[in-house]
Formats: structure tokens, sequence, C-alpha cells
């Protein structure tokens, strides 16, 4: 997995803050896709080092400590 693959999967997230679905609380719609997009990053990255380093690096890392913007590390990010 490369990492503009999850670029764009979480620039896709985000985008939905935007759009007409409907989520039970509005008041908070731009946090929520913000933290899906954070789960999503934090799932996928993952996914990429378990593909590049093995499963035990992998489950050090889905195991450990996230920030709440680590989605950011991805959004932008063409490479």
């Amino acid at each position: 997995m490369k990492s503009s693959t999850i670029n764009q999967i979480v620039e896709g997230i985000l985008s939905q803050s935007q759009s007409d679905i409907k989520l039970p609380h509005e008041d908070v719609r731009e946090a929520t896709f913000k933290r899906m997009a954070n789960e999503a990053t934090i799932i996928l990255k993952t996914a990429m080092i378990c593909d590049n380093r093995g499963i035990d690096e992998a489950m050090e890392y889905y195991t450990g400590t996230h920030s709440e913007i680590e989605y950011k590390d991805f959004f932008g990010n063409k490479e």
C-alpha cells in the first residue's frame, strides 16, 4: 500500500463533511468526519507497516498512542 492511497481515502472521508449525508448530531459534523479520517488513517497505516515491516511492528504502532490529528500526515500528501 502506498501513502498516496491513504491520502486519497483520507481526503475522500474529509470531503464528506460537505456532503448531504445526514448525521444524528449535525453540530459536530466536521469533528465527526475528522475523527473518521483519523481512525481510517491509523488502521491503514497499520496495514502499510504490516506490509513493509511485519505484523509485530504493525501491532506495536496500532496499540500505541495516537494524536487526534494523525490524519494530517496524509492529508494533501500527493506522494
